[in-house]
């Protein structure tokens, strides 16, 4: 009973994060023809006025642009999302609102910290499965045993995307989503996120600890 009602909680909120997508999408297509407009303006007036111009059509490519990677954070369920997110609003901040060095100095710096998250911290993911048992799809069952001692069943695939689906055709379900639960021996398996039918990221917790 208490799953189930989750399941449908996790798929109500699925169905409005997709409306809220949707919505964001909608937006941004509505005002990509303003681009066009800001493109006659430059083309129209002098340097001086140009040049105001210039900065207003920069500053509204790069708002469409962030509500694009919006979009992509609410759909995929991704942290990993936000980082790109972030880049652009920071790049939006530095290109049309920097007043000065320290701003841009700033700015450097916050991006230079989010290619070193992408590059040494998303990348290896460990954190996150060391911190909450949840691990990316695509993660080897063999990495999953020998590096985080968790005794997975490599014979039922290569990679924990490939046992999710096994568990899955085992028990009758036909499409892998956010929120299913799944067992097999001492090990339950929560999707936390998935995409087109397959999991993205998995929670794997030891039955035997509780």
């Amino acid at each position: 009973m208490k799953s189930n009602i989750k399941s449908k909680m996790y798929a109500i909120i699925d169905f409005l994060e997709i409306v809220l997508a949707i919505i964001v999408g909608i937006a941004v297509i509505m005002g990509t023809p303003d681009l066009f407009k800001y493109i006659v303006d430059i083309l129209n007036n002098s340097a001086g006025v140009s040049y105001i111009y210039f900065g207003s059509f920069l500053k509204h490519v790069l708002l469409l642009i962030v509500g694009l990677e919006l979009m992509l954070m609410i759909i995929s369920h991704s942290h990993e999302a936000v980082l790109p997110l972030v880049l652009f609003v920071i790049a939006r901040k530095m290109l049309v609102y920097s007043d000065g060095m320290l701003d841009i100095l700033i700015g450097t710096i916050s991006i230079a910290i989010i290619f070193f998250v992408i590059r040494f911290v998303i990348k290896e993911n460990d954190k996150i499965a060391r911190e909450e048992n949840i691990f990316q799809a695509k993660i080897s069952l063999d990495e999953i045993n020998n590096v985080y001692g968790i005794s997975l069943p490599v014979q039922m695939g290569d990679n924990l995307e490939e046992l999710i689906e096994h568990l899955s055709k085992v028990e009758g379900i036909d499409k892998i989503k956010r929120g299913i639960k799944l067992t097999y021996g001492d090990y339950s398996f929560t999707v936390t996120s998935a995409s087109k039918g397959k999991a993205e990221r998995v929670k794997i917790k030891n039955l035997s600890d509780n």
